[in-house]
């Protein structure tokens, strides 16, 4: 298991909201069949600092090539609001947009990384 750190930010209403998070990598699996190409990385994460306060994501992280050179980054992910009916009230609210915004950060900034290593001139 491989464990590394990200900062998910978005932002609402003018104001940015930011929290490190511990990511897990849980495994790395990879298929090659006749009508599959593909790797699935299982992960998790969970904030750095006050925990009980924010949800732990469970997620798959989809690679898969469409084109030849292209390839397509799916991330497929849910997870439990903390601090039982609070913490559904707060996300019903603004929570799942903040997830939502911060998910869609992440794979933006993966698909940037994996972009720039890719065309680099060595």
């Amino acid at each position: 298991m491989e464990i590394l750190t990200a900062d998910l930010h978005t932002k609402i209403g003018g104001r940015e909201f930011r929290k490190d998070v511990v990511v897990e990598v849980q495994s790395c699996t990879n298929i090659e069949n006749d009508s599959d190409r593909k790797m699935i990385i299982d992960l998790q994460w969970k904030a750095t600092e006050s925990q009980f306060m924010f949800p732990t994501m469970c997620a798959q992280f989809h690679v898969f090539p469409i084109k030849d050179n292209s390839t397509q980054l799916d991330f497929r992910g849910e997870y439990e609001p903390p601090m039982g009916l609070l913490g559904k009230a707060i996300d019903m609210a603004m929570g799942q947009k903040i997830a939502e915004d911060c998910v869609r950060h992440f794979v933006e900034e993966i698909n940037d990384y994996l972009h720039k290593s890719l065309t680099r001139d060595d």
